[in-house]
């Protein structure tokens, strides 16, 4: 906004209006004449048989053109009564028509006259005038109405002039010259005019021609902080020839403080900076590359040039013979030169530019070659013969290549349409040879070869038979003894090994692993012997542990080295098969008259109450628990019976069932919110919303998990106790049979609680 201002303000009718808010724009008609036009407008309007005529009378009045006015008066110091000095400015403005008049107090050495000025001025009667004048310290502004005759406004200086700043570049002088690239000084001093400080003052240089000069890691602007009346200071832009030509540089000054600019003293331009480019072009061959090799002779040849003062032109050279120019060279961007039918053979080439400077600097690239090779190589293929088979795996594959002009850059054996051994460091005409070893199979082959131009050569593809065994393991022929195996069971791992190859395979490993193969070995390495075409099962025995595990089989080992033994697929020797093993354990059994509990499965318990039709709930926990029957509370609700869902999150945690697919989370919640709830009686208390869940395949038994509230906290934070409750249903049909109770809990349960003094669960009854 202050530069703005700055500008703006050298505009002295600006500095007139910029004091009127209230200012408004007359354009004067250019007409003398003032006359009343009537205008009969006549309207019939036929209703019926009756006429109706109107009558519109319209006046319009024309003000006189403007003519040469007379304006004077006397310009006063503050005290209303000493005239000022002559050479005072006045300017007087007309503010309906937009004219003004700049002139000066001039008077004859009388102390009556003393301040006075006259001048003509453009306007009509009633034009409404606006004076003012100034001198280093005050202004004054006066406003009159223009009279036929002439009008006579006086002005008082005895208004404080704002801050105003007067600038002058102190180097460098006009018509300077400098260097391409090279950065000079631009310093200027600011001195504080006007009748007040200035606050929040500035300095900003600008270029006619940017393009030419800029500032070099500096910004445009630079604040100079606040300046005192009559104080001066300096600032200095570092600036920086970017292309040859002429610039002027204008720095301008301004404050916040200021307001009308009288003096106009607030730029400062030097002229006709001159940029003298004698840097030539930076010419860069980008391709062909240096020394390369081609088979095609329509060649397009990419360059870069560049330059501060532009590019003119451009000129390609082959064989230091002018080929082609280009006059629409852009610096910096790609261009290029395309040339046809070159001739076989290496040829020199370079680029040659003129920048668009006075001094026409010629800058050339480097001298480039280019090979231009159009002739193929012939391949010989002199073994295996076709048809041939070969019992070893490790193959000779025997060839000979000529080529008559260019370069042999490699050669690729080609098996079954694929390269997979290349030579870098062929000779032509004597026999070369590649080796490589080889699994069963057939195999197409031949030679495939590349001259340095990209020109290549292979004959038609010869057939090898190579023999060999092929060991094979599926995930089908891995076998369980049991596919649901609690935890701590003895489980038998069988595993079926397949020879489908055209040989025999002796001394074969094999190996079983947990989950990844080299990670935990299950047993020892198995040794075996598998004919061509036949089939051998081996085993070995794992104690299992809650969680999933993949149990791999691998046939000889390493697989991901391909083994020992040369195979037509080695693709097929790793095989896995998932085993889980849940966290859970089922409880179920009978109500008798004793509480007697005997093992894990068909536990019975007993009753002294000779009764065969029960109200019962069976509670499991870690056998460290210590129990207050009537402060248990359903688990997912807080003490004010709110949903707290992330507490099956926390048990998982605390019994090391977070990253099984049957964990408490997985069991009990779906998407946020509890799968099922049932309402419960404990200790003659009614409890709503005990999550539960289908013990095992039937609604007949389910189990719900809550947590003991007498051990602290409004909510579960796993250091209270948790305890697993089942209902029992006489005589109703279960997973296992028919019986009167069945409880699923998970095993890690028994250490639940730290420390863990007793590694067991317990089983709690109680009748109602």
């Amino acid at each position: 906004m202050m530069k703005k201002l700055m500008k703006k303000s050298r505009n002295p009718e600006y500095c007139m209006n910029k004091i009127d808010k209230k200012k408004t724009v007359k354009i004067p008609i250019s007409n003398i004449m003032l006359y009343s036009l009537l205008i009969a407008v006549f309207f019939v309007i036929s209703i019926s048989s009756i006429s109706i005529v109107s009558l519109l009378q319209i006046n319009i009045v024309f003000a006189d053109p403007p003519t040469p006015r007379n304006i004077e008066g006397r310009v006063f110091y503050s005290d209303g009564t000493t005239g000022v000095e002559n050479g005072i400015p006045v300017l007087i403005n007309n503010t309906n028509s937009g004219d003004y008049v700049l002139t000066y107090v001039y008077a004859p050495p009388i102390p009556s006259l003393k301040g006075l000025y006259s001048a003509t001025i453009q306007g009509s009667d009633n034009n409404i005038i606006k004076v003012m004048s100034w001198d280093p310290t005050h202004y004054g502004i006066s406003i009159g109405t223009l009279l036929p005759t002439t009008t006579k406004i006086d002005v008082i200086l005895n208004l404080t002039r704002p801050s105003e700043t007067n600038i002058t570049i102190i180097e460098p002088e006009n018509n300077t010259i400098v260097l391409l690239d090279y950065i000079f000084n631009v310093t200027a001093n600011i001195t504080l005019i006007g009748g007040q400080d200035g606050t929040g003052c500035y300095a900003e240089i600008n270029f006619t021609h940017d393009q030419i000069v800029s500032v070099h890691l500096d910004e445009s602007i630079h604040y100079l902080g606040n300046i005192n009346l009559g104080s001066s200071i300096t600032t200095t832009w570092e600036v920086e020839g970017i292309s040859g030509g002429y610039s002027n540089i204008t720095v301008y000054s301004y404050c916040d403080s200021d307001d009308i600019i009288f003096d106009n003293a607030n730029y400062y331009t030097i002229y006709n900076i001159y940029v003298n480019d004698t840097i030539p072009p930076n010419v860069t061959l980008i391709s062909p590359l240096n020394n390369t090799w081609t088979n095609n002779n329509n060649i397009t040849f990419y360059y870069n040039a560049t330059d501060a003062s532009g590019i003119k032109s451009c000129a390609l050279y082959i064989n230091d013979i002018l080929k082609s120019t280009n006059s629409t060279v852009a610096s910096g961007e790609l261009s290029y030169f395309e040339i046809y039918n070159l001739s076989q053979g290496n040829h020199s080439w370079f680029v040659s530019c003129l920048d668009d400077s006075d001094n026409l600097n010629q800058g050339d690239s480097p001298k480039n070659y280019i090979n231009i090779d159009l002739a193929v190589p012939k391949v010989t293929l002199i073994s295996p013969k076709n048809r041939s088979t070969r019992i070893n795996n490790t193959v000779i594959f025997e060839f000979n290549v000529t080529d008559s002009y260019g370069e042999i850059e490699n050669c690729s054996l080609i098996l079954n349409n694929e390269a997979r051994l290349t030579r870098n460091d062929i000779i032509q005409n004597i026999t070369q040879n590649i080796t490589i070893t080889l699994a069963g199979g057939y195999y197409n082959w031949s030679i495939l070869c590349f001259d340095k131009a990209g020109n290549f050569h292979h004959p038609d593809d010869l057939i090898l038979n190579v023999t060999d065994p092929d060991l094979a393991v599926f995930s089908e022929d891995i076998v369980f003894s049991t596919d649901r195996p609690v935890e701590n069971q003895l489980v038998i791992i069988n595993a079926t090994i397949h020879n489908i190859g055209n040989e025999n395979a002796t001394n074969v490993i094999v190996q079983f692993f947990e989950n990844e193969p080299y990670d935990a070995q299950i047993g020892d390495n198995i040794t075996i012997n598998v004919s061509m075409g036949e089939s051998v099962t081996v085993n070995t025995t794992w104690l299992s542990r809650i969680g999933s595990y993949n149990i791999h089989v691998v046939v000889d080992p390493p697989y991901e080295t391909n083994g020992t033994i040369r195979e037509l697929n080695e693709s097929n020797n790793l095989a896995n098969r998932t085993l889980f093993v849940s966290d859970y354990t089922i409880y179920y059994g009978e109500v008798k008259s004793n509480i007697v509990l005997i093992n894990p499965s068909n536990i019975s318990v007993f009753t002294w109450f000779n009764e065969t039709n029960i109200n019962a709930n069976l509670y499991v926990a870690d056998a460290d628990s210590m129990i207050s029957w009537s402060s248990l509370f359903p688990l997912g609700r807080n003490l004010t019976n709110q949903i707290s869902i992330k507490d099956f999150e926390k048990a998982d945690a605390a019994l090391n069932l977070t990253n099984l697919s049957d964990s408490l989370n997985t069991t009990y919640t779906l998407n946020g919110s509890i799968r099922q709830v049932e309402t419960f009686v404990i200790y003659n208390k009614t409890l709503d919303y005990v999550p539960v869940v289908n013990s095992t395949n039937t609604s007949n038994f389910i189990t719900g998990v809550l947590w003991d509230t007498s051990e602290g906290g409004q909510s579960f934070d796993t250091t209270q106790d948790l305890v697993f409750v089942t209902k029992i249903n006489n005589n109703l049909p279960g997973k296992y049979g028919i019986y009167d109770y069945e409880i699923r809990i998970p095993a890690t349960l028994r250490g639940y609680v730290i420390p863990n003094n007793n590694n067991r669960v317990a089983f709690y009854v109680e009748l109602t």
